[in-house]
């Protein structure tokens, strides 16, 4: 009877244990600033290097040209913090989910991705990367690193990176960047070069096209394709027929088109990559473009520049 009545007791006390199931998802570490804004507006690429590092105990910091400390709790996906720097104390509200944390923080609006997880392709936390984002990175951003993407192909080209002369068609015109040849086998040598080009429409079909010719090159185009595209999309669409589209000295087939869907980033750029095989299979490499129409201002600190871009006085 005794026995029982211990075995009963031991039952009666596992249950609260029992009830509150396993630890939740840890949430510690580092998230990179990958977008920010104000007043509601649409995120863009942050002007300088911002992270959050959460830390056990609901202690943490925040960096933003200074560090702050940062006291934290999550409730479900409900994020809250305090930023707090010489007596001062500010809210930080927002959301963490899937790696991505949303805040409302003062008048701006931030995201932050955690340090190696790929960052959404749009509003939504919970949305896959974009075609070119790749993970967020401590420091400085490359063309290819995390990138908030626009809502609209109009939205990527107002106020947030003017050009000179805004044309009616966003994307007509005449384009510059760069070209990047990296991960070569087979004998394909590595290159980067600056790349210039023009997105325009066929007077006899009304397709639109872009060719983009490497630096020094002008008798071809190293890239070559006609396109599609919406007012309405975030994406520059390939339309490749028999042996009418190419990179590099490689003919592309109907089935690529696919690997060409490229995002259109929020400050009215445009990245893409693709693994380039010759037609023989012999030789390939990761070829990566990164442009902005002509006349927009680069931002000297995030992007990866052209070889030619003119180098700041003083």
């Amino acid at each position: 009877m005794k026995r029982a009545i211990a075995l009963l007791l031991m039952l009666i006390l596992m249950v609260p244990f029992a009830a509150c199931g396993g630890k939740g998802e840890d949430v510690t570490g580092k998230y990179i600033c990958v977008g920010e804004s104000y007043f509601d507006e649409a995120l863009e690429e942050p002007y300088e290097e911002s992270w959050l590092e959460l830390k056990k105990g609901g202690k943490g910091t925040y960096y933003s040209g200074f560090e702050f400390d940062l006291k934290w709790k999550l409730d479900g996906e409900s994020f809250s913090g305090t930023v707090s720097f010489l007596g001062m104390e500010q809210a930080m509200e927002g959301t963490l989910k899937n790696g991505v944390i949303d805040v409302k923080y003062g008048d701006m609006n931030i995201r932050f991705v955690r340090e190696g997880a790929e960052a959404p392709a749009n509003g939504g936390a919970d949305t896959g990367a974009a075609n070119g984002a790749g993970t967020a990175e401590s420091g400085t951003t490359g063309a290819n690193d995390a990138a908030v993407v626009a809502d609209s192909i109009g939205e990527a080209f107002r106020g947030a990176n003017p050009f000179v002369g805004v044309p009616d068609e966003v994307l007509t015109g005449d384009w510059y960047g760069w070209i990047r040849e990296s991960e070569c086998w087979g004998g394909h040598a590595e290159d980067f070069k600056a790349m210039r080009g023009t997105v325009g429409y066929n007077s006899d079909t009304g397709r639109k096209y872009i060719d983009l010719y490497k630096d020094g090159v002008t008798a071809y185009p190293e890239f070559s394709m006609w396109l599609e595209e919406s007012e309405g999309d975030v994406t520059v669409l390939p339309d490749i027929g028999d042996r009418d589209a190419w990179v590099l000295d490689t003919f592309l087939v109907e089935e690529e088109e696919s690997l060409f869907t490229t995002t259109i980033r929020s400050d009215g750029s445009l990245y893409f990559s693709y693994e380039c095989i010759d037609e023989g299979g012999t030789s390939g490499c990761l070829v990566e473009i990164f442009l902005r129409k002509a006349g927009a201002a680069w931002d000297e600190w995030n992007d990866t520049l052209p070889p030619d871009y003119p180098k700041p006085v003083g």
